[in-house]
């Protein structure tokens, strides 16, 4: 893009933010004050992060410019006050998922921003519901290990993350936890056996893998045993 037309560009954009500015001070001059100006800021910030990532198409751009956004949401919500305020945290937190979910999906070879996006979501929700005080302690985890399942399963299922297989097992881990979040609510008796148990399967778990593990390696061994008798006779 020339200089003429970037200066174009943000001269427009300067001018739409003041007559917005002059608009809102004249129907809602209670809002007019320094955390609405941020708020107003951080947007103006955000747009041209926006526009300098179609212009570059660096990841950086993007995920800054949704969180600023969520920020600048922080801030609006907050001058507004009550009840918006009590969600005003879930949308900072919800600008920076927005932001690593957008990157995946411009980027969906990548893992990692799923992970980050996903989990950043989860959080958002738990911090809106927390503010709002919906659900019960109990149902927050099982929100947070249910959603992390969700995170975990698409990893495994819908992204190519090479040959681990720790998505689908962090995944069924979360889905665990998650039933047992509400059975430990419903039968209190429950959590203390719960530990102990999942030790038990977790021990079981690793002493397994590591036997296929032995298995393996003594079937290689026992295969470079045998061609080098072969090449022996041969020779």
């Amino acid at each position: 893009m020339s200089t003429n037309k970037k200066t174009s560009l943000w001269a427009g954009v300067t001018l739409v933010v003041v007559g917005l500015l002059a608009l809102v001070h004249n129907l809602w001059p209670w809002w007019f004050n320094e955390t609405f100006l941020w708020a107003v800021a951080m947007t103006v910030v955000a747009v041209g992060l926006f526009v300098t990532y179609h212009q570059r198409r660096q990841g950086v751009f993007l995920v800054f410019a949704w969180g600023l956004l969520g920020l600048a949401g922080t801030l609006f919500f907050n001058a507004y006050g009550d009840p918006l305020a009590e969600v005003s945290g879930a949308l900072f937190v919800l600008g920076w998922a927005l932001g690593f979910l957008a990157l995946h999906l411009r980027q969906p070879e990548n893992w990692w921003p799923a992970l980050v996006g996903g989990t950043l979501f989860v959080i958002a929700a738990l911090v809106a519901l927390a503010g709002l005080d919906l659900l019960y302690t109990y149902q927050r985890r099982f929100v947070f290990f249910f959603g992390m399942a969700l995170v975990f399963g698409y990893l495994y299922l819908g992204v190519e993350t090479g040959r681990n297989r720790w998505p689908g097992v962090l995944a069924l881990l979360s889905l665990v936890l998650a039933v047992l979040s509400l059975l430990i609510h419903w039968v209190p008796d429950l959590q203390d056996y719960v530990a102990p148990v999942l030790l038990i399967l977790f021990g079981i778990w690793l002493t397994v893998r590591g036997l296929r593990a032995s298995g393996s390696r003594t079937e290689v061994h026992a295969s470079e045993d045998s061609a080098a008798t072969d090449d022996e006779s041969e020779s």
